[in-house]
């Protein structure tokens, strides 16, 4: 390809245009510009040439809002939490995540120039779902297993939260949710507002601002890492519920303070470095 100018599909805007193109698909696009035929081969050649990798891209939830828009919703959340923070309020983190049996690690140690098979169990079965709560006063996990995310399952959730028996009671405190459909339903809302608690809810695309997705991560990890243990059997739901719950019940009340202090940490910092500068 060096006797023709290709230079233009290094340009940040058409590998961000083409990103969802196979390598088929931009052999055409560069067949069509440049009336060339070039190999699949010689186009991932050519990208590690000029050290463009094949990597994984990072998501974000489509929004009618443009980015200053987003910016400036991303501005009033920080603030308001931060100043909670430093009020000594007690911010109650929720959100929810599902698994299955077919979860895999990424990566593993395996010998050089060698390949690791992990079997996996014959069926992946339904994916469980997990709503959880973490605490920016508290150390612990609160969580409770169901099928599905609807507004029946959360108000579930809440009122198992608000019992006598939970250390998380929602009198007085903050609450943090996403916009998930059933979050911002009228009879969740007015039931957390009856309680006497404070809603707040995060600004689109903005998951990073809520500590309990890396809780989430950590217990996935640990599903993974449970998962590729060899067994003489094939695992059923009732295995996965249990193995979920010994992980969920066993989480090291450190690694909940320390992602609840982290994530306060970030907001900080995204305040004091990007958005009042």
């Amino acid at each position: 390809m060096s006797k023709y100018n290709f230079t233009y599909i290094l340009d940040p805007q058409i590998l961000k245009e083409w990103a969802p193109f196979s390598q088929e698909k931009r052999c055409e696009l560069i067949y069509q510009r440049r009336q060339v035929k070039i190999s699949r081969v010689t186009l991932a050649n050519y990208y590690k040439q000029h050290k463009i990798k094949y990597g994984k891209p990072q998501y974000t939830i489509h929004s009618t809002k443009n980015e200053e828009e987003l910016k400036e919703d991303r501005k009033k959340f920080i603030t308001t939490i931060v100043d909670y923070y430093r009020r000594n309020l007690e911010i109650i983190y929720i959100d929810e995540c599902s698994t299955h049996l077919w979860e895999k690690k990424n990566r593993v140690w395996v010998p050089r120039m060698k390949n690791v098979n992990i079997k996996l169990p014959t069926s992946r079965l339904e994916s469980v779902t997990v709503i959880g709560a973490i605490s920016s006063h508290n150390d612990k996990l609160y969580y409770c297993f169901c099928n599905s995310t609807n507004r029946n399952d959360i108000l579930f959730f809440f009122e198992g939260l608000n019992s006598e028996k939970s250390d998380l009671r929602l009198k007085g405190k903050v609450v943090v949710l996403d916009n998930h459909s059933s979050h911002i339903t009228l009879e969740i809302r007015e039931y957390i507002l009856r309680q006497g608690a404070t809603i707040l809810f995060l600004p689109v695309a903005s998951s990073y601002f809520n500590p309990i997705e890396t809780m989430w991560a950590w217990i996935k990890a640990k599903w993974r890492k449970k998962l590729i243990e060899p067994l003489d059997y094939n695992p059923d739901k009732e295995y996965l519920l249990l193995e979920l719950q010994k992980i969920c019940d066993t989480v090291p009340p450190h690694v909940v303070r320390h992602i609840s202090a982290h994530c306060f940490k970030i907001l900080k910092s995204y305040i004091e470095e990007k958005l009042l500068h």
